[in-house]
């Protein structure tokens, strides 16, 4: 049973999730490969003799889109998510392998001062962060670029990450950072609904102006 354990200890897997105007997410155990996001379409069963009428909620209900960060998000992340990443992946160091890593992102708003601010903030947690997590894991096929457009009222970005790691490692960083994970994804959640203060300002400035 120990030797089990071991073996199954050392079968790597991973995940690759990729962003480009929709979510895609594969896992890898081994040799395989598994599509977590989007899910697969259910296959249709055959309709019985009599088919119940649906709901009207049901017949015009649609599949949300997937949420874009908006700008409390990535505050937050950017001030937690760092330093319990790096607390998590201490104890493995460079058994983890991150391949690819790209991102290109660009800071646009109705206000050139916040997204002036929102700029300088994510360059100076990228300059801090990325040389330690190059010191502590291994990373290949990297681009990471950010941009500012003042003509643009939204922020966009695509990106994609993979990451390799044995299971036994899996199970050591899951116990390490599983209580600061559940944090960070509550606070984060409660500023998905949360308005920003910028636009609603200038909105009062126009309705007046008018």
């Amino acid at each position: 049973m120990l030797a089990v354990l071991l073996l199954i200890g050392l079968v790597p897997i991973g995940a690759c999730a990729a962003y480009d105007s929709a979510l895609t997410v594969r896992l890898r155990i081994g040799p395989l490969r598994v599509g977590l996001y989007p899910p697969r379409p259910k296959k249709e069963k055959p309709p019985p003799r009599e088919r119940k009428k649906k709901k009207p909620a049901e017949e015009t209900a649609e599949k949300k889109p997937f949420p874009r960060p908006n700008r409390e998000q990535i505050q937050y992340t950017l001030r937690v998510l760092p330093p319990l990443l790096k607390r998590a992946v201490g104890r493995t160091r460079r058994r983890i392998l991150i391949a690819p890593l790209r991102l290109f992102m660009v800071f646009g708003g109705e206000d050139p001062a916040d997204v002036a601010e929102l700029y300088g903030r994510a360059q100076a947690a990228l300059s801090a962060a990325y040389p330690v997590l190059k010191r502590l894991v291994r990373i290949q096929d990297d681009a990471v670029n950010l941009y500012t457009d003042y003509d643009s009222e939204t922020i966009f970005f695509r990106g994609e990450v993979g990451v390799r790691i044995r299971i036994g490692d899996v199970v050591i960083i899951g116990v390490s950072a599983a209580a600061g994970l559940l944090k960070w994804l509550i606070g984060y959640r409660r500023r998905a609904g949360k308005p920003e203060k910028r636009t609603s300002g200038k909105k009062e400035q126009q309705a007046g102006a008018a």
